[in-house]
């Protein structure tokens, strides 16, 4: 706290540019076959309530079938790294984009946690069906 104000240590970004620090999941990673949950990304200060959102990259997969065969990647929340994991929000990627965004704030996520002293997240890519491996990443930006 600086002058009785409260600060992010989210480092300022403009709308989807990419940061190293809010990155949740590097795109150049090994393509996931089974469903498989990111590494917590405990760096960011949620104090403050501005609007975020989780901009999410993929290469289009091979076999999706809408509610059959399909790829859902989720971000969310715990209280700390090592803490109980939450749903904050998903999205079923389907083949028509390679780029979603997911709206977030801190304030979304302070209610959703118990007592959030220093929150991570993570995103989470979970396999319905038989898809083909999914590749994609994942960071977090400010909203314009």
């Amino acid at each position: 706290m600086v002058g009785g104000q409260q600060f992010s240590t989210l480092k300022q970004t403009r709308v989807d540019s990419f940061d190293v620090a809010t990155q949740l999941r590097d795109i150049s990673e090994a393509a996931v076959a089974v469903t498989t949950n990111g590494t917590p990304n405990d760096v960011l200060n949620w104090i403050v309530r501005d609007p975020f959102k989780v901009i999410i990259d993929y290469v289009a997969y091979s076999g999706y079938v809408d509610g059959v065969d399909e790829w859902t990647v989720s971000v969310e929340a715990a209280n700390d790294s090592g803490g109980t994991f939450v749903e904050v929000t998903s999205i079923v990627l389907d083949t028509s984009s390679n780029r979603v965004e997911l709206p977030i704030s801190g304030e979304q996520i302070d209610q959703i946690l118990d007592a959030p002293t220093k929150p991570a997240l993570r995103v989470v890519a979970t396999i319905t069906g038989s898809p083909g491996a999914l590749t994609y990443g994942a960071f977090l930006t400010r909203s314009a």
